[in-house]
C-alpha cells in the first residue's frame, strides 16, 4: 500500500470527533421531522464509527 495513502489513525479520529461535534452543534429546533431526524442519524452513526475505532464517547466514562 502506498505510505501516502496510510492515515494517521488519531488524525483520522479526531477528524471524526470534530465532525460529530459539528453536527451536534447544529443545535436544529425540531428533531422529529425530517431534518433533525437526520442529524440525529448522523450523530448515532458517527458515535457508533468512533466508537468501533476504539474512541470513547463521554456516555461510555
Amino acid at each position: 500500500m502506498n505510505a501516502a495513502v496510510l492515515l494517521d489513525a488519531d488524525a483520522l479520529l479526531a477528524s471524526l470527533r470534530a465532525l460529530q461535534a459539528q453536527v451536534v452543534a447544529i443545535g436544529y429546533p425540531n428533531r422529529d421531522d425530517l431534518v433533525g431526524r437526520e442529524l440525529d442519524m448522523i450523530d448515532r452513526s458517527l458515535r457508533r464509527l468512533l466508537k468501533e475505532l476504539g474512541d470513547r464517547d463521554s456516555v461510555d466514562a
